[in-house]
């Protein structure tokens, strides 16, 4: 049996599109529970004083960090990449880290449909959304993109 095609020109009018910036502030406290809850001692995401004494100056936040920001950015997006399918996995991540992102930052992120393709699976019809999040800091400057696959069947 053929299955319909999902991938309408009404769909594929939405590639390139952006959701809503997200804007949020990079805490100390947050830095520091993050990476308790990933087990990463490294001082430099804790310790003041030895944060200060490398090339950072300061406390940054530890790699995939900024997941919650993807996170946040896609759902501010989601009014503007409605999936017709019901259900959504995550297909996977990518970072590409261009800054440090440090204690007092503050980072805007948004999140943008990079491409929309169409397969067929064991539970039929799927939809393979690429998301790109870009993330800037307060002075506009590039720390991050993240490129997200979402899986929606």
């Amino acid at each position: 049996m053929t299955q319909q095609s999902v991938l309408t020109p009404e769909l594929k009018a939405r590639i390139g599109r952006t959701g809503k910036p997200i804007v949020f502030d990079i805490e100390k406290g947050a830095i520091r529970k993050y990476a308790e809850a990933i087990g990463d001692k490294n001082p430099l995401w804790v310790d003041e004083a030895f944060a200060q004494k490398t090339r950072h100056k300061s406390i940054v936040a530890p790699p995939v960090f900024l997941h919650a920001a993807s996170i946040l950015a896609r759902k501010a997006a989601d009014g503007v990449f409605v999936s017709p399918l019901k259900n959504t996995v995550n297909g996977g991540q990518e970072f590409e880290y261009l800054a440090p992102v440090r204690v007092g930052d503050t980072i805007t992120a948004v999140c943008r449909l990079a491409d929309l393709k169409e397969a067929h699976g064991r539970l039929g019809m799927m939809l393979i959304l690429t998301y790109l999040i870009e993330c800037k800091d307060q002075h506009d400057k590039p720390v991050a993109n993240i490129t997200q696959t979402i899986i929606s069947y």
